[in-house]
């Protein structure tokens, strides 16, 4: 995914027909993923201050870059939870320990039930799929 997001902000950098807007919303995303994908050790007072202000740039460049209700997507899903939680709480989770570290855990904590969900299902791929995606 970070890769990706890289690789979008380098052509729409060079195709120049993008507005400055978009660009600097996804460079915020950039700029977001970096920090929480750094290891441990690079941590230190000036990255979790960097972390916070990354977080509160991108919300104000979601809310500059999607201006009024969308069409296609509700506001709630679009501004809620989501935006809410890498605006209040990644940045002081920062503060405690390295979210690459958090990342991992929640990756393992995911493949351990998915792990759970396919032992205790039926050896055929099908029921196991839908098992993993209703419970999963």
């Amino acid at each position: 995914m970070r890769c990706a997001v890289l690789v979008l902000l380098h052509e729409l950098k060079e195709g120049g027909t993008a507005r400055s807007q978009s660009i600097f919303l996804i460079e915020t995303l950039a700029i977001m993923q970096q920090l929480c994908y750094a290891d441990a050790d690079d941590r230190s007072i000036t990255t979790v201050f960097r972390m916070n202000n990354a977080m509160f740039l991108h919300h104000l460049m979601m809310k500059e870059c999607f201006p009024g209700t969308p069409n296609t997507i509700s506001v709630r899903r679009l501004m809620g939870h989501h935006l809410h939680s890498l605006r209040g709480h990644i940045p002081i989770a920062y503060r405690v320990v390295a979210i690459s570290s958090t990342l991992a855990e929640n990756e393992e904590r995911q493949f351990s039930t998915l792990k759970r969900i396919t032992k205790s299902s039926a050896n055929y791929s099908k029921p196991v799929t839908y098992e993993c995606i209703l419970r999963g």
